[in-house]
């Protein structure tokens, strides 16, 4: 169960990718880019160091039923340049009494990430784009970066390293 449990973050991103590419809800509340207003999960990154991994500036995404239990947080970016828009998703999902954590469910060829937490990984293209996650004792957190767009639209593998970083990042704050 504590697996399964772990392997939620890519379900979660998959149905943020599908609510944005339909649409979403228009009478949610509006994206935010005020750093005070972070809580959980999204005070954990400051969003100058998301807009930077997007490349322009990030918004946090309102959650996606209102007085839902926040475990993630949902940073967003559209690029309006081009035949088509890019969007920019970079989930970060906190998870206590986790268990133990399995990167295959996030794609092959995960990678090990020295000194972080008790397990550490990197997919660098994994099934949702690319994930670092860790476990520390019983907390679990994972990161995934994806971009959906045209074929002019970059690759999240690209920024793998930057999404490791940002993940020390969020493991420093929680401390």
């Amino acid at each position: 169960m504590s697996i399964r449990r772990a392997s939620l973050g890519p379900l979660v991103v998959l149905a943020l990718l599908l609510t944005a590419a339909c649409g979403g809800d228009d009478d949610a509340d509006p994206p935010t880019t005020d750093e005070s207003q972070a809580e959980g999960p999204c005070a954990l990154l400051p969003i100058a160091d998301v807009s930077d991994l997007f490349g322009r500036d990030a918004e946090v995404a309102p959650p996606a039923a209102e007085g839902a239990a926040t475990t993630s947080c949902l940073w967003e970016a559209v690029d309006e340049d081009g035949e088509f828009p890019t969007r920019h998703q970079l989930q970060l999902s906190v998870y206590e009494n986790g268990g133990e954590l399995d990167p295959r469910s996030y794609g092959e060829g995960s990678e090990p990430i020295e000194d972080l937490g008790d397990e550490a990984f990197v997919v660098r293209e994994g099934t949702l784009g690319t994930t670092a996650g860790y476990r520390d004792g019983d907390r679990t957190v994972i990161l995934t970066y994806a971009i959906v767009g045209g074929e002019d639209a970059p690759r999240p593998a690209d920024s793998a390293d930057q999404v490791v970083d940002l993940l020390r990042a969020a493991a420093a704050s929680s401390d």
